[in-house]
């Protein structure tokens, strides 16, 4: 791996909203930030997290400790530069006179970008330094909608090193993996009433389709969310109750074992500013069904590494499904494909190039 430390003394932060596990791809995409700031700066380098250890959301008291936590580490010059993994960390700038305002980044996801924004966070968005995003087609979105913003440096995601090899699965859960059947597909995302994007239903509604083709076939729901009622009722409406299995939220262990038992990953989303599933799919060989108008047309190659559907033609995605499930030739060739991709493509050390040629400028004072 090439060595990109910095040669001074300069003291770095990642103001984050937390890295744990089951938060999705915000802490997934903080980790990474994370692992290359610790490359470069070891103890000189802060974290301040929005989220306590235990915690889901924020409670007021944690709200005042880091917003006067990170004001006073700036006001006493104890920081020379940092990098906020969510925008609404960074509105916290703005009650910081510019003389005393630190040099600072912006990640920006995706939809918390591409909307009309409050006053506080369109202004931390055109005081940053420099604004970085997980892909092409999420940095295009967020200026449709915020034409006067500066460049969007595009920093492609990956996944952590020590997840290029396969991690441990003897803690996984045998309940939940006796259930899986050889002829699986598998989405993996958060079911939110706010979040009706991701492709839940439209996969749900394909089923009937899927399963007259292919009896055996099951498809894996993992996560929860407050829309998992709602979902549960489509399964029992269309009359697949029985082929689909919501097994709720599951372990890392647990997860990694699953991908490697299933066949197929779906996920065919209209709102992904990148989509990290994808790329655990492609780790395990998987091909991968995505929406071909958002973020995964980045990732998926149509036609080689899985499909880029219209998530409205439930008769396109059911055909798509039927022709993996029935193609086990075709399943492992573009498995393969989408490995190779994975490996060379979307590397952790492609991520630590293009997140420290974004971050150049900031670091100036490490040359």
């Amino acid at each position: 791996m090439r060595d990109l430390r910095p040669k001074s003394s300069a003291q770095p932060a990642l103001c984050t909203v937390t890295q744990r596990a089951g938060h999705g791809g915000i802490a997934r995409v903080s980790y990474l930030i994370s692992l290359c700031l610790r490359r470069w700066y070891g103890d000189r380098f802060n974290e301040i997290s929005f989220l306590g250890e235990e915690q889901d959301h924020p409670t007021t008291w944690r709200k005042v400790n880091f917003i006067s936590g990170l004001m006073q580490l700036e006001l006493r010059e104890k920081l020379d530069w940092m990098v906020f993994d969510h925008l609404q960390l960074a509105a916290v700038q703005n009650f910081l006179p510019r003389s005393r305002r630190r040099p600072y980044a912006i990640f920006l996801h995706g939809a918390e970008a591409w909307v009309p924004l409050s006053t506080l966070r369109k202004r931390a968005l055109l005081n940053a330094n420099v604004l970085m995003a997980p892909s092409g087609y999420s940095a295009t979105r967020i200026r449709s909608v915020h034409p006067d913003l500066p460049r969007i440096h595009v920093c492609h995601l990956a996944l952590p090193p020590e997840l290029t090899s396969q991690n441990d699965t003897n803690s996984a859960e045998a309940e939940t993996l006796s259930s899986l059947l050889p002829e699986s597909v598998l989405i993996v995302a958060r079911m939110a009433m706010g979040e009706q994007y991701k492709g839940h239903e439209q996969l749900l509604r394909a089923w009937p389709q899927v399963v007259s083709a292919v009896p055996h076939a099951q498809l894996v729901i993992v996560g929860t969310g407050d829309d998992l009622p709602r979902l549960k009722g489509i399964a029992s409406e269309v009359g697949v109750t029985d082929q689909v299995f919501f097994t709720g939220r599951v372990s890392e262990e647990t997860l990694n074992a699953i991908y490697s038992r299933v066949a197929v990953f779906a996920m065919p989303s209209t709102g992904e500013g990148f989509g990290v599933v994808y790329l655990e799919a492609m780790r395990h060989r998987l091909p991968c069904i995505g929406g071909a108008s958002d973020g995964a047309s980045e990732i998926i190659v149509h036609g080689k590494t899985g499909f880029l559907v219209d998530q409205t033609d439930i008769c396109q995605l059911a055909n798509h499904v039927i022709d993996l499930l029935s193609n086990a030739r075709r399943r492992r060739k573009m498995g393969e494909a989408g490995h190779q991709r994975w490996l060379t493509r979307f590397s952790f050390e492609n991520f630590e190039c293009s997140f420290r040629l974004a971050v150049s400028n900031l670091m100036k004072a490490d040359r």
